[in-house]
């Protein structure tokens, strides 16, 4: 638990010194506030109710997951098990995710759980990564496009070849590693659940560019939802690097930086932490009782810590 606690103070600092830097070089601290006290609440509350479409596309997306590698439960079960961890998904890169399998530890062998949750963030990022090439296509961009669609249809192909190469490394690797890759099938993908999984994580980005593109207009800023499309994947990935909590700074500076031409800093500032209050704390906050029913934590059964990274 002390390194647990480490890791956390070290990103708690990491989180504030970026904030410093935005507000001290990128973004006057009076603007931002300026821009936050002028926002137009119907463009800001229609973010939030696309925003809530997140968990909902999410449970889905999982759901077929499981049912591609051979495990079905309810839509209610897996949705409180979605909540209960996103919490967590103030981790660095979302790491948290992983620890849905042990709410479902007496109904789906964790093997498959986890098996299914790395399928299902392939799945994700293939879809981000389409939607990323569209946008690009229609600026014109069409080498940046090509890239990120090439890129989205090798994902899938590079797991299973990762599952192949396991048999060729040593066996204390091969049988650790190798129980997470063990429901991969490639027949699979002709499967009614993957097309599900996959049209789920895309409407699930979809709707995510809509929020962001919302609390752009919130915020006063008129941006291209073309660009919106092209430039807000790079920036998740940006955020999904482990310095920051949440991607809070990363992702935020990203956004800023690609959106110059049609927003001011401090709109694109507020843009990206409306952002952030929507897709993670919002949500972290209303998972909180499904996190405490979920993991056990008021029957005394606290092993669960052990779980999480």
């Amino acid at each position: 638990m002390k390194s647990k606690t480490k890791k956390a103070l070290l990103l708690l600092a990491s989180t504030v010194v970026f904030i410093f830097i935005i507000f001290k070089s990128i973004v006057g601290f009076a603007d931002f506030l300026d821009v936050v006290k002028n926002v137009k609440m119907s463009f800001l509350g229609l973010a939030v109710v696309v925003g809530f479409t997140g968990p909902v596309l999410s449970t889905l997306r999982w759901q077929m997951a499981l049912s591609l590698n051979g495990a079905r439960t309810r839509f209610a079960k897996i949705f409180s098990v979605i909540m209960a961890a996103w919490p967590l998904s103030l981790l660095p890169a979302r790491a948290g995710d992983f620890v849905r399998s042990y709410p479902l530890r007496h109904e789906i062998n964790p093997a498959v759980s986890v098996s299914a949750t790395i399928f299902e963030k392939i799945i994700d990022i293939s879809a981000l990564l389409l939607i990323s090439g569209f946008g690009f296509f229609y600026l014109e961009l069409y080498g940046y496009g090509l890239f990120f669609f090439l890129l989205a249809i090798s994902l899938i192909p590079l797991l299973f070849l990762a599952k192949t190469i396991l048999r060729y490394l040593p066996e204390f690797v091969s049988k650790k590693l190798g129980a997470l890759f063990v429901t991969f099938r490639f027949a699979d993908l002709g499967s009614k659940f993957f097309g599900f999984a996959l049209t789920a994580s895309l409407i699930n980005w979809l709707a995510s560019m809509a929020e962001l593109y919302l609390l752009f207009a919130a915020f006063g800023a008129r941006v291209a939802l073309a660009d919106v499309m092209a430039y807000l994947p790079l920036a998740i990935f940006i955020g999904l690097l482990p310095i920051t909590i949440a991607g809070i700074g990363t992702r935020d500076s990203a956004i800023v930086a690609f959106f110059l031409s049609q927003a001011t800093p401090a709109q694109s500032l507020a843009a990206g932490v409306g952002y952030s209050f929507i897709g993670y704390f919002l949500f972290a906050i209303i998972g909180i009782p499904f996190f405490v029913r979920e993991f056990g934590l008021l029957s005394g059964d606290h092993d669960v810590r052990d779980a999480i990274p």
